[in-house]
């Protein structure tokens, strides 16, 4: 007589969770499941029919000694007071609910195709915060290749662990069912694109996946399909769901989502992926990789990979990629190929590439040939962000400003662009290098938008900009479009339109110089300046332009004497802008002031003698000259102030005051702020060199307070040097040596080395 059996016994959440996390880990396909289990009971010598087996699965009744057998072929524990409810002891049976609860039963999650999750942790945190508010539907926002399913994985399959343990683990949401169901039509990987094979289409395809995850697939059996989803609202109302749609603006019917979304029961939290903005509450906008979780990124997947990469190529990924992770993972895996890396992200660049068309051509393709399809490549022109007026400049500029509004806002739903403080930008790099293919597509666009570009720059600047270098200015216009403006100068230089970029020169020319006058290291600083002033030079001498010729040698001059670096290269350049005035009759006024800055180039040198040759030159000049009042009074300052330091020179203090006093009416009569400033400085030396230390500690004290109020750490660190020697007179040397330190420090970050090596001098002989 064989073993009694005993009927009406099924599984508790704990023993279905046992099965079919086992069943889940051998990464055996859903629709296999019966079968495995009975090819295993049938290894153990068990027969258990099919039927008896799904029934199991479904957590329908079936005898006691058919479950034990499948967890004995399964290799599970089985405890019977915890894994079954046995029929005569149902009301018996104690399960503590907090263990049922934390139990997943259902999930159909897709294997991480990463081995470690680097970054993203203040996005994990919110989007799990967000998962733990019931009936809740979140989105997450980004441009494709940003990590949006991957964000979403993570925080699913934390969620699942933490149910795995049996108890809620770090507050971690806790759900009976994960359903994962995906529109996207194509998976990027390593090597490139592939097909997605179960592809949920339409919301068809979200209800019967929905019923398939949570074992109700006879669901799918019904035809009509609203008592279809009626059904499955049935089943999950008393479990707790999580359900991520990933891709949602790939679905064919995306517009009657809604209706599905919002109608499930409360017991559901929907997770949303998408390229496009959507109308939610509580979204999660996915912005790529700052520089340093890039940089931890990429030495993660370089790891991974076994490839090795210098800081350098690591910086050029990131600058490329702009921390785009898809990018990122793209690169590194031709890497891993033997690609070398350079042409790599070369080709990253690339409109023509498959991948950058599998993460821009959609959004494309829905906006071609209107107006934000335009204003998307007007766009492309700004390397920074730009401001509205000169977009519709740019780009659509007898337009309507609320279509320009419309086709902004469409962009930006489709995150494609971004906007930040009123001024608009496009999101990442390879989005920029995608729409100058576009740009390319459209020659005769192209054309008329990089006229309309360099004409808005033209004026812009001309507005801002054409202010006296020698005063202080308030630059804060410029300074904001600069790395835009840049980007026109190399424009212009590469099409060779030189007349344009004369134009644009001129305007921009005295903040050119200011960057690396006032407070920036003027060696490197005026780097692109001298770049930019030496093909200017060149293509004025081949289109033999002799007067813009003598203006821009006379500004490379003077940059290369306030540089400090080469002054015999400064004597050769003033030299021929002497010559090239006198053979082309330039003006007086040009030549004072090439005479004025000779004057202070054989200054610099310490060649007195022919410093004063060429002062009594100015003032010869100037008794032919027929100025304005301010034209004259501005050469004639120059010739008191040099008159005075050569005074100072060879000691005669009283005579230097005089000359000093004289320019310092000068200055005050044209309102020259600086010029006082400098004049009052050297005032504040001679006072200390005549022993009268109160008044110069007043003078100098009042140019340094005005010196820093206006940003000038220049004339700060020679009012420093001034208060260091002042000290050291007074018998401070602690005093001198802390001021000569901090005027040291200042004359090396501004790359006046011949002034930072005369201070350290000082220091070393007061120590």
């Amino acid at each position: 007589m064989g073993t009694q059996r005993k009927r009406g016994c099924k599984l508790t959440e704990i023993g279905y969770c046992k099965l079919i996390t086992t069943l889940t880990t051998k990464e055996i396909k859903r629709r296999n499941w019966a079968s495995w289990i009975q090819e295993q009971t049938e290894k153990i010598g068990e027969d258990i029919g099919d039927d008896t087996i799904r029934k199991i699965l479904n957590k329908e009744s079936v005898d006691e000694t058919s479950i034990k057998s499948v967890f004995n072929a399964l290799e599970l524990l089985y405890q019977s007071n915890t894994d079954i409810i046995l029929p005569e002891k149902c009301s018996d049976v104690t399960i503590p609910q907090s263990t049922i609860t934390l139990s997943v039963s259902y999930q159909n999650l897709p294997r991480p195709d990463y081995q470690s999750f680097i970054g993203r942790e203040a996005e994990i945190k919110e989007l799990l915060t967000y998962l733990a508010i019931p009936n809740n539907i979140i989105g997450v926002h980004s441009i494709s290749g940003t990590g949006k399913t991957t964000l979403v994985l993570e925080a699913a399959y934390r969620c699942l662990e933490a149910a795995k343990s049996g108890t809620k683990n770090q507050g971690l949401p806790i759900f009976e069912a994960i359903i994962f169901t995906s529109a996207k039509q194509q998976r990027f990987h390593g090597k490139g694109l592939s097909q997605c094979l179960q592809r949920a289409s339409k919301k068809e395809d979200i209800v019967k996946k929905i019923a398939e995850v949570i074992n109700a697939s006879e669901i799918n059996n019904i035809v009509d399909f609203e008592e279809k989803v009626f059904e499955v609202y049935k089943r999950l109302e008393n479990l707790s769901t999580l359900l991520i749609i990933d891709n949602l603006e790939t679905l064919e019917d995306k517009e009657d989502i809604d209706s599905l979304l919002y109608e499930l029961p409360p017991s559901v939290t929907i997770v949303i992926t998408s390229r496009e903005q959507t109308l939610l509450q509580n979204v999660i906008h996915l912005k790529p990789l700052k520089e340093k979780d890039t940089s931890e990124f990429i030495e993660s997947k370089a790891k991974e990979l076994k490839i090795t990469l210098s800081d350098q190529e690591k910086t050029t990924i990131y600058e490329t990629t702009g921390g785009m992770p898809g990018a990122i993972m793209y690169a590194l895996g031709l890497v891993r190929c033997h690609y070398d890396i350079n042409v790599v992200l070369s080709q990253l660049k690339q409109p023509d590439q498959d991948i950058n068309k599998f993460w821009f051509e959609a959004h494309l393709q829905q906006i071609r040939n209107q107006p934000a399809y335009y204003l998307l490549m007007a766009l492309a022109m700004f390397p920074k962000s730009a401001n509205f007026a000169a977009i519709i400049h740019v780009g659509l500029p007898e337009t309507d400003t609320s279509i320009i509004s419309d086709g902004l806002a469409i962009l930006q739903q489709l995150l494609l662009i971004n906007k930040e403080d009123e001024r608009f930008v496009i999101s990442l790099p390879l989005t920029r290098s995608y729409v100058f293919g576009e740009l390319e597509n459209n020659p005769e666009f192209e054309t008329q938008a990089r006229e309309r570009w360099i004409n808005w720059y033209l004026e812009y600047s001309h507005k801002y900009g054409r202010q006296d270098e020698k005063e202080w200015n308030e630059y804060k216009y410029l300074e904001e479009e600069w790395e835009n403006l840049q980007d026109v100068i190399e424009w212009c230089i590469e099409q060779d339109r030189y007349n344009k970029f004369l134009q644009l020169w001129r305007n921009i020319n005295g903040y050119s110089h200011a960057k690396g006058y006032y407070e920036s290291d003027r060696t490197t600083a005026w780097q692109n300046r001298l770049s930019w002033i030496n093909w200017l030079i060149d293509t004025a001498r081949q289109q033999k332009k002799w007067d813009d010729l003598a203006e821009l040698i006379f500004d490379k001059a003077r940059t290369v004497t306030l540089m400090g670096n080469n002054l015999k290269q400064a004597k050769s350049l003033f030299a021929e802008v002497w010559k090239l005035s006198r053979n082309l009759d330039k003006n007086i006024d040009f030549q004072l002031q090439i005479v004025s800055h000779i004057v202070y180039l054989r200054w610099k040198e310490l060649k007195v003698y022919q410093a004063n040759l060429w002062l009594k030159l100015s003032e010869k000049l100037m008794q032919n000259a027929n100025f304005t009042e301010t034209t004259a009074n501005r050469h004639q300052f120059y010739i008191f102030y040099f008159r005075g330091k050569i005074s100072e020179y060879h000691q005669n203090y009283d005579r230097a005051i005089t000359y000093y006093h004289q320019a310092l009416n000068l200055a005050e009569a044209l309102n020259w702020q600086r010029a006082i400033s400098i004049v009052k400085n050297w005032l504040g030396d001679v006072k200390v060199q005549q022993g009268n230390f109160s008044e110069a500690k007043l003078i100098l004290d009042e140019c340094l307070d005005i010196a820093e109020k206006n940003n000038d750490k220049c004339r700060a660190a020679f009012c420093k040097e001034s208060l260091a020697f002042l000290a050291e007179k007074n018998g401070n040397l602690p005093a001198a040596r802390e001021l000569a330190e901090l005027a040291h420090k200042d004359f090396v970050s501004l790359g006046m080395l011949t002034e930072a090596a005369e201070t350290q001098a000082f220091i070393q002989r007061i120590k």
